[in-house]
């Protein structure tokens, strides 16, 4: 199963601005879009890289059945806009580290199987060699819809780099509010 197919469910607008939000993407990086095109998430991620940066919008499938179509660490971040199962295999997080820089971020969004919590997404992460995860559990605001585990991890590190903790992610330039973006609403 990959990461957008088939979703759990689609993450609400707070919720993607949350996990876009989570990259702190800065002008002129290049973002990784997987999941549908057009949607709420990329355009968001195009509007904060502004004109000197790229998103690529592309499938996810390859994802799961091996290797996505890009060299090693081609993307400053990579970013998964729909929420899927908990159930990922490791093989296709650890394929989204692989295309993204070492000093680069990945975003996406699980749900959790009934009863398990961000522990078990920590620890499914974890076994795909993301490092420097962060997992939190976001209802969201669609009482029907199941709460989604907010990821953000770190490619791992390339042997013999002197990179002993964590890349440390930057805030976002003052004065930049992503909420004003076209097409999005008050929060």
């Amino acid at each position: 199963m990959g990461i957008t197919d088939p979703p759990a469910h689609r993450l609400d607008a707070a919720q993607t601005r949350r996990l876009v939000g989570s990259l702190c993407l800065r002008p002129g990086e290049r973002v990784l879009h997987l999941g549908p095109r057009g949607t709420a998430a990329a355009r968001l991620a195009s509007y904060l890289v502004g004109p000197t940066g790229q998103v690529l919008d592309a499938d996810a499938g390859p994802a799961a059945t091996g290797r996505l179509p890009f060299p090693d660490d081609a993307f400053d971040a990579v970013l998964a806009s729909q929420a899927a199962d908990g159930n990922v295999p490791t093989t296709v997080l650890a394929e989204l580290g692989r295309v993204t820089r070492p000093t680069g971020r990945v975003a996406f969004a699980l749900v959790p199987p009934a009863g398990d919590g961000p522990e078990r997404v920590a620890a499914l992460v974890e076994r795909s060699g993301l490092r420097g995860t962060s997992v939190r559990l976001d209802p969201g605001t669609d009482p029907d819809a199941p709460p989604a585990c907010l990821v953000t991890a770190f490619p791992p590190r390339p042997p013999g780099t002197g990179w002993s903790r964590p890349a440390r992610l930057l805030p976002r330039p003052a004065g930049r509010d992503p909420t004003a973006a076209p097409g999005w609403g008050a929060p």
